[in-house]
């Protein structure tokens, strides 16, 4: 019986860990840390790997609510990313209309 009890508790560390993963690569993603989200990307395969080798329902189901949590995710980055590239590329066409604009002044 003790045994069955130690499967238990290892496949509810297994889930509490992974969830603890998924809310941390949350916050470090809504605050920007890239590298601490990188970190915590390499625990959640790892997590993931374990959870795979015990084959139990709950925890496949834990990881399908991964997979959905790390597409809503990688969705917000790509947004995230096409926002950042078009601030930088207002930023170029800014530098470039100040340099003209100081060309223009140099020559009158």
């Amino acid at each position: 019986m003790s045994e069955a009890r130690d499967v238990q508790v290892s496949m509810d560390d297994l889930s509490n860990d992974l969830l603890d993963i998924r809310q941390q690569m949350r916050a470090a993603f809504e605050q920007g840390r890239w590298q601490d989200l990188a970190d915590l990307d390499k625990q959640c395969r790892s997590s993931i790997a374990s959870v795979a080798k015990t084959k139990d329902r709950e925890l496949f189901l834990l990881l399908n609510d991964t997979l959905r949590f790390y597409r809503k995710l990688l969705s917000e980055f790509h947004s995230h990313k096409s926002n950042i590239s078009s601030e930088v590329l207002q930023l170029r066409r800014a530098q470039s209309s100040d340099q003209v604009y100081r060309q223009m002044s140099v020559v009158r």
